[in-house]
């Protein structure tokens, strides 16, 4: 169960990433690699002509995820933007770009 929830925010995740992302752009490639092993990591790459390839990289033991975008011309990493999920997974509910995590954190811990 446990690894079909991961599975399931995972795929939200990059779909919510990639319609931001390329609303105006070309059809997207994904491509999408199963966990394996004991590593507890789920990647995505998606490749865009004209556009550097984004690598969405979710850790399921850190509850984490982390987006890298790598230009075709100079294959250099670039960090786009880091976020643990451990504060995301005890909200009720959600539907705004507030509140930042810290802030949903200081709401939990009040209560």
């Amino acid at each position: 169960m446990q690894r079909t929830f991961w599975s399931a925010l995972a795929g939200a995740c990059v779909i919510v990433g990639l319609m931001e992302w390329s609303a105006d752009a070309e059809p997207l490639s994904v491509t999408h690699a199963v966990p394996t092993g004991t590593t507890g990591l789920i990647t995505y790459v998606q490749e865009n002509e004209g556009r550097p390839t984004r690598v969405i990289v979710i850790d399921q033991r850190l509850q984490a995820m982390c987006v890298y975008d790598v230009p075709q011309d100079s294959g250099e990493i670039q960090p786009k933007s880091f976020r643990h999920l451990k504060w995301d997974f005890q909200m009720e509910n959600f539907n705004t770009g507030e509140p930042l995590p810290e802030a949903i954190r200081k709401g939990i811990q009040r209560n």
